[in-house]
């Protein structure tokens, strides 16, 4: 129930203020809830923040896992404008003789002379001429066995065109050049057993549209197989971009010659392991300025009152400081941190190689303070790569079933997903859409959001109390100044 109020016109005081003030001293305990609110808030974006750093580092790891990774090959060819190849991980080590007799071709056919001009929004007896009548006016023709039927009057050359295109069964093409007036057919794919086998069925007036309209030979037309050497082996395919034994090839161009080198991809190795440590420092660098943040705890969260009396720079420099150090010595950041950077100094057994850590194959950390941050001896790395392939495989992917045997990728990758398990169920993941939250801090803000909502609803009372308080106060004063009023008018009369 709402309370008149009267803003000291009896008494003279400053009704309105002395409430403010005293209503300062009320939400006290509000603002300190407000202020964990706000502390946990921070935390909370603190914590999602390395977690997307974490899933970023895990696909970096996932990949390190993968034996697939590993094996990768890169292939090369000394005349990539004859032939150019990549190959995939079936691809054999190897050196390999190749030249490009006859480049595959599709089966195609083209006007032999100009066809009649084609003017936007003419029919086909407009554009050729046909003598149709109400009862000769339908012509039709077949394309590999597929009919087609159009009507002279209403249909043009672009009506046939797109009949044929949308046609997969006739496995044709058909375009027409306005400048060269011609259209050509041409087969979908290349390959000998492509074929362009043309027939008029019905003509207008004793005419027929492919031959006597757009010009044609009749005669079937067919295409051609690619014909190469491999190793001195003559082979043929039916396009100019196949693959034999893992290599993938793209013909170019005839009678010329090239050497295919296929190898293991070291150098994308290399890379793969290099943006690895990169993107490790760049998480393990978060985290240890994390832990060492230094703390003011003199610079508590603002209040809304505060911040009206503050400048935005003010604002602005008092919450740097307020947010400095959270997770200054925060045991679930040790954790994390702790985990990865013994793995990454552990030994994996049964690599069958002297390339049995990190360290062995050139990457290892330096002064201590730098908290675990990695570096690569790139020239001791890419001699691991090179000399034993296998090893360094084995020292990331093996998945013994001893602790000791598996591999670091797969020791890494667990300790990551743990990670960020972790910090999922303390702070929840930031995904945008509001939705429940059931994460340790999402539990805490739900519980102070409770208190805040009892302790807005108790300083509505309280503030309705003092109301109520000064305006009885006030009718008091008015009363006796009333009194006064009259007692001064009976002793003057």
């Amino acid at each position: 129930m709402s309370v008149m109020r009267i803003g000291g016109l009896a008494s003279g005081f400053d009704i309105d203020q002395m409430v403010k003030d005293l209503m300062k001293a009320e939400r006290m305990p509000m603002n300190k809830l407000l202020q964990q609110k706000q502390i946990l808030a921070w935390k909370q974006d603190g914590y999602r923040e390395l977690n997307k750093m974490l899933f970023s580092f895990r696909d970096k790891v996932f990949n390190l896992k993968l034996q697939s990774t590993f094996n990768a090959k890169t292939a090369s060819s000394s005349n990539a404008s004859a032939v150019e190849v990549s190959a995939n991980a079936n691809a054999v080590d190897g050196v390999y003789d190749f030249s490009v007799t006859q480049l595959a071709k599709a089966a195609y056919k083209t006007s032999t002379e100009a066809i009649a001009s084609f003017t936007q929004g003419q029919s086909l007896q407009q554009q050729f001429g046909f003598e149709a009548t109400d009862e000769d006016k339908t012509l039709s023709f077949s394309i590999n066995g597929q009919v087609f039927t159009f009507d002279v009057t209403q249909d043009s050359i672009h009506t046939v065109l797109n009949a044929i295109n949308n046609n997969k069964d006739a496995n044709v093409r058909a375009s027409y050049d306005a400048n060269l007036k011609r259209i050509f057919l041409m087969t979908r794919e290349t390959g000998a057993d492509q074929k362009i086998e043309l027939a008029d069925l019905q003509g207008v007036g004793g005419k027929n549209l492919l031959e006597d309209a757009f010009k044609f030979d009749m005669s079937a037309a067919s295409g051609s197989n690619a014909l190469f050497k491999l190793n001195g082996t003559d082979l043929q395919q039916s396009s100019n971009n196949f693959i034999i034994n893992g290599i993938t090839f793209n013909l170019k161009k005839e009678g010329e010659a090239a050497t295919i080198t296929v190898r293991s991809d070291t150098e994308g190795l290399f890379n793969q392991i290099k943006g690895f440590v990169d993107t490790y420092n760049e998480l393990i660098e978060k985290i240890n300025g994390m832990l060492a943040e230094k703390r003011y705890r003199d610079y508590p969260p603002l209040t809304e009152e505060q911040k009206k009396d503050m400048s935005e720079k003010e604002i602005a420099l008092w919450e740097e400081k307020a947010r400095s150090g959270l997770f200054r010595s925060d045991n679930l950041l040790i954790g994390i941190a702790s985990n990865m950077r013994r793995i990454l100094s552990e030994v994996v057994s049964g690599t069958g190689s002297q390339y049995n850590s990190l360290a062995q194959i050139g990457i290892s950390t330096k002064s201590w303070y730098e908290g675990g941050k990695l570096h690569i001896d790139e020239d001791k790395l890419k001699k691991a790569l090179t000399e034993d392939i296998e090893g360094v495989k084995s020292l990331f992917t093996n998945s013994g079933d001893a602790p000791s045997e598996k591999g670091l990728g797969h020791r890494l990758y667990d300790a990551v997903i743990a990670g960020s398990s972790q910090l999922t169920s303390t702070a929840g993941r930031d995904s945008g859409l509001n939705l429940v939250d059931n994460s340790y801090i999402g539990e805490r803000l739900k519980a102070i959001n409770t208190r805040v909502s009892a302790w807005e609803d108790k300083l509505a009372r309280i503030e309705q109390r003092y109301w109520r308080q000064f305006t009885l106060m006030e009718q008091a004063f008015n009363k006796m100044n009333s009194q006064s009023l009259w007692l001064a008018q009976q002793f003057y009369s």
